[in-house]
């Protein structure tokens, strides 16, 4: 069989096309372990960024709720032994108020980074259950023969309750200072942005 080149092509006046045969085999060929790495990384962010943002939603809501459930609680000015169901009721009320706030779980706190806020709102709460506690115990169950000094310990206490659970409310308020944009927070503010008139009187 004789080899076709320029020169014999020229000589006999040969045509080469589909002269010759080329046949292929396309086979599945596994993608090589780095892509695979990356894209699976890839995916693990996008989970991982879905997951605090479903988090940072849920601490928007917890918050926010905390601090209307403090201006919801009215401090009983303990003026009389007939005052101890208003006690109880307080307390109740603060009982409601702490199941609120636990539930920031660790990975809702993990979201907020703030550990100095966590640790100072914590401290505020517990006290005020303390100080609630000792209110109630200033009341005997005898609340007829009850003394004027126990009832001016009362109202003392009712004072530092009260103070302590404003404390804890602006600790809240804090903390929502400091949370980062949610993804609808950020678009709110960038059509905000849009919809604000330049100096010259036109849209930016």
């Amino acid at each position: 069989m004789a080899t076709v080149d320029a020169k014999y092509a020229s000589t006999y006046n040969f045509a080469m096309e589909a002269s010759s045969l080329v046949k292929t085999k396309i086979v599945p060929v596994p993608p090589p372990n780095i892509f695979e790495e990356t894209i699976r990384a890839k995916v693990q962010q996008r989970k991982e960024w879905e997951e605090r943002m479903l988090l940072l939603d849920q601490v928007k809501a917890i918050l926010p709720s905390l601090k209307n459930s403090v201006d919801s609680i009215t401090v009983p000015s303990i003026t009389a032994t007939s005052k101890l169901q208003e006690a109880n009721e307080l307390k109740d009320e603060v009982s409601l108020l702490n199941e609120e706030y636990d539930k920031l779980t660790t990975d809702h706190w993990t979201v907020i980074k703030s550990v100095q806020l966590r640790a100072a709102a914590d401290n505020t709460l517990e006290t005020v259950v303390e100080k609630i506690n000792q209110l109630l115990l200033s009341f005997p169950k005898d609340t007829e023969n009850i003394d004027s000094s126990a009832v001016d310990a009362a109202k003392q206490l009712v004072i530092d309750i009260q103070s302590n659970l404003i404390t804890f409310k602006e600790k809240i308020a804090e903390i929502i200072k400091f949370l980062p944009l949610t993804e609808k927070e950020k678009a709110e503010q960038e059509a905000s942005k849009e919809e604000t008139p330049s100096p010259d009187g036109g849209e930016q």
